[in-house]
């Protein structure tokens, strides 16, 4: 049964591809040095620039930290709207990709679940939900910002793991994870127009009541 676990959870770590998972001392380099040498250099760039990020994602690998890092890519891309957004919410986006978990956390959670799971965010819910929703669908981790429904939008795809050992996980995404965004229908209001309906329906089956008695 060990055996079976272990081949199950080595199914969930997608590593890069040729090679495994680098076992980086999660102690032994500042977190910025750490993703900018596994393929997140423009994410360790913002990070860096972003005052107290670091200092948090450092703290927390002391106890476990996973990290799910935007590739170069989906970070230049994601530029524009970064720069326009408060140093708050940069902060809050940035620690919206760190979890607080040891390696290999994630990957069993998924399984013991058996479904989506919902886990909190490093940013506290300081933007949005404060939540990410993790699934594993088409043989890759898949991630949304947004509680998990029919509706939710996958956000991200985890395409390797590149750092893995006892305290940091660090998994490359394709792109970047905004806090609290929004599924792609909202029923709220639709909600709100049935529960005042289902009122005056019953406000006319009691004024009828009233009546007929």
């Amino acid at each position: 049964m060990q055996f079976a676990g272990a081949i199950l959870l080595l199914m969930f770590v997608p590593c890069a591809e040729g090679q495994p998972p680098e076992a980086t001392p999660a102690g032994g380099l500042a977190i910025e040095q750490i993703l900018s040498k596994n393929g997140c250099g423009a994410f360790a760039g913002l990070v860096a620039a972003t005052a107290g990020v670091g200092q948090v994602l450092r703290e927390q690998s002391d106890a476990g930290l996973a990290v799910f890092c935007p590739d170069d890519g989906a970070v230049a891309a994601f530029a524009p709207r970064f720069s326009n957004l408060t140093a708050d919410r940069q902060a809050a986006l940035l620690l919206h990709h760190g979890l607080a978990a040891r390696s290999g956390e994630v990957e069993l959670w998924l399984i013991h679940r058996r479904g989506p799971i919902e886990v909190r965010t490093l940013d506290g819910g300081r933007w949005g939900h404060g939540v990410l929703s993790i699934c594993y669908l088409g043989g890759a981790m898949q991630l949304a910002s947004s509680p998990p429904s029919f509706t939710t939008p996958v956000e991200a795809r985890v395409t390797s793991t590149v750092v893995y050992n006892d305290r940091l996980t660090v998994y490359l995404i394709d792109a970047v994870l905004v806090p609290g965004a929004p599924a792609l229908f909202d029923y709220s209001d639709i909600l709100v127009t049935t529960c005042v309906m289902l009122g005056l329906m019953m406000l006319v089956l009691g004024s009828c009541g009233a009546i007929c008695s």
